[in-house]
């Protein structure tokens, strides 16, 4: 279990101290450091307890900001012209207008064509991993470096718009 330590009303050490129970609000109040023995209570909050909620979810924000900024910085950019000489494996199935497979299964191919760069960036990457059930795309994308996959939907992403 996890307890946090705080006092109650602010005394010098020795005095009343509480320990809370992060889930269902309930403290343990110790009468003193030596007795063990003390009795449960709604825990009031404590004085302190907003500016620290607060300090951590600042501390927390700037984190995620700091890593967000760093993923961001580290993804490659699309070149749409790098990408014409890598769209022939595309092109057989997506570049026709109302094509129908039958491998694995019947179902119409999806168009490509102006979908968004992100979208076609993590269907790539969720086929590349096996996220993303699909015998040919599979083994379409487990061939695409980073900087195709970016290429690719930069180049979908423009063409027609």
């Amino acid at each position: 279990m996890h307890y946090t330590t705080g006092r109650m009303d602010g005394t010098a050490p020795g005095g009343p101290q509480t320990r809370t129970l992060l889930a269902g609000g309930l403290s343990y109040r110790i009468h003193s450091p030596l007795n063990i023995g003390g009795y449960w209570h709604q825990d009031p909050g404590g004085p302190g307890r907003p500016l620290r909620v607060r300090a951590m979810k600042t501390i927390l924000g700037l984190i995620l900001f700091v890593l967000t900024g760093a993923a961001l910085a580290q993804a490659p950019v699309g070149n749409a012209e790098a990408a014409k000489s890598k769209i022939s494996m595309c092109i057989g199935c997506h570049g026709i207008p109302g094509y129908k497979t039958v491998f694995p299964h019947v179902y119409r191919v999806p168009m490509i064509t102006g979908q968004s760069p992100l979208y076609i960036v993590n269907a790539l990457q969720a086929y590349k991993s096996g996220a993303r059930q699909h015998p040919s795309m599979r083994g379409i994308a487990q061939g695409l470096s980073e900087q195709d996959i970016a290429d690719l939907a930069a180049y979908y992403s423009t063409e027609h718009k």
